[in-house]
């Protein structure tokens, strides 16, 4: 049983670690773009950043440059909504990514 936790927390940590995906999987960043258009330039260096992350498959990173423009002061409310709309969905996709892993995890140990 001790192996089983610690296999599966092996695959949690490379499932996340590694972006579980190489591309977008599906998060729509034009509302994040679009919204800060207009924005000071370290928000927007931040926002560019937050994407090119995503577009990598790295969502840990994304989520670290969406959690700072989040805790900015000076954001209007479309601009949280769209910051909190995509951390959502970088959540959701981070969450399905970890499940599968776990189920084909379950189902190789079944296997054998």
């Amino acid at each position: 049983m001790k192996c089983l936790h610690w296999l599966f927390s092996i695959i949690l940590i490379f499932a996340v670690s590694t972006g579980c995906a190489k591309k977008k999987g599906g998060i729509d960043v034009a509302p994040l773009q679009k919204s800060f258009e207009s924005a000071e330039t370290p928000i927007k260096t931040d926002i560019q950043n937050a994407v090119i992350a995503l577009e990598k498959g790295h969502h840990s990173e994304a989520l670290a440059y969406l959690n700072k423009i989040a805790s900015k002061a000076k954001l209007t409310a479309e601009q949280q909504a769209v910051v909190k709309s995509t951390t959502d969905q970088i959540l959701a996709l981070m969450k399905q990514k970890t499940d599968e892993a776990a189920q084909r995890l379950q189902k190789s140990l079944q296997k054998k």
